[in-house]
């Protein structure tokens, strides 16, 4: 699925992705970035802990265990209550079915 604002551009003359940069132009005068704003299913959130918390179950995770290497990042997930980090090995193959089947809280 590709992004409807055209985030990531790739640029020829500089052979180089360039990336989301949270609409820099948005976010540094107040305002949350568009992909969250228009976001239908409030999938997207730009929001502080305290709202996350008020607003969504489960414990936000960014932390990743890729095989033997540990990933830190600004981004968050919701996972199920207690999970401290979310662990990718690399042998296994994840398709879409499992995820869902692992997110379901019955």
């Amino acid at each position: 699925m590709a992004c409807p604002f055209g985030v990531p551009k790739y640029h020829a003359a500089y052979d180089q992705m360039i990336k989301c940069d949270m609409c820099y132009d948005r976010t540094s005068v107040g305002k949350k970035p568009m992909c969250a704003t228009v976001c239908p299913s409030q999938a997207l959130m730009y929001a502080t802990p305290e709202e996350i918390a008020e607003k969504r179950s489960g414990t936000p995770v960014n932390e990743f265990i890729f095989g033997g290497t540990k990933v830190t990042t600004k981004v968050h997930l919701m996972m199920p209550h207690g999970t401290k980090q979310l662990e990718v090995k690399t042998n296994s193959k994840v398709q879409k079915l499992d995820m869902l089947k692992m997110a379901r809280v019955d």
